[in-house]
């Protein structure tokens, strides 16, 4: 069988191995139910504390994932359940990671009369911080600064659309405090861990 010879007589070279991505990344909504009224800020390291497992017994538990990037974050939220009075809903995206702030607009809605519900559905602002990859734990010191602020009334709802990096295995992971683990069971601590713990993850095992 004669070789295969290309226009101009050059025999085909086998091509390199393309570039190959080793790290897992995914996207993510992550859903949040508060159990009473709530006005506060939302950190990188406290929206990664979505991802965590039990790693000592009734002690701590470990981050796994290592930057997350937001795509919009939504909020709903129905009239006070006995009243029927208007409640309201807000985002802010602070940006004070980097100072690289954006616009720093605040977004709001109310709810009306007994059946019209609040909702926001909001994205961060194009090349702002909010908007970029932001560490939650690991090799590098977890964002700690606020990086939006939320309002919500009791029995409100937010959901928030992200991009998520798995940590890599040589990655440095951040651990929490936690009083009741299982070691090995995953779980998702409240977006307001640390501080009150009034905005409790849905649908899936959560602890404090």
């Amino acid at each position: 069988m004669m070789p295969l010879i290309r226009r101009g007589g050059a025999c085909p070279c086998p091509s390199a191995p393309p570039v190959f991505q080793s790290s897992v990344y995914f996207r993510k909504k992550l859903r949040y139910q508060a159990s009473a009224a709530i006005t506060t800020t939302a950190t990188p390291s406290q929206i990664g504390s979505y991802f965590v497992m039990g790693t000592v017994v009734n002690t701590t538990v470990t981050k796994w994932v290592n930057q997350i990037r937001i795509r919009s974050v939504t909020l709903w939220a129905g009239p006070n359940a006995t009243t029927f009075t208007p409640t309201t809903i807000s985002l802010q995206f602070n940006g004070t990671l980097a100072q690289v702030s954006g616009t720093n607009r605040t977004y709001s809605d109310q709810s009306m009369g007994s059946n019209s519900i609040a909702h926001l559905r909001v994205k961060p602002d194009p090349m702002s911080t909010a908007a970029d990859w932001v560490n939650v734990g690991g090799a590098a010191a977890p964002g700690t600064s606020p990086i939006f602020t939320y309002t919500l009334p009791a029995g409100g709802i937010i959901e928030i659309d992200c991009d998520v990096t798995v940590a890599n295995d040589d990655s440095v992971v951040s651990t929490i405090s936690a009083a009741t683990v299982v070691l090995g069971q995953l779980y998702a601590l409240a977006l307001d861990h640390g501080t009150s713990d009034v905005v409790v993850p849905l649908s899936v095992t959560t602890t404090v």
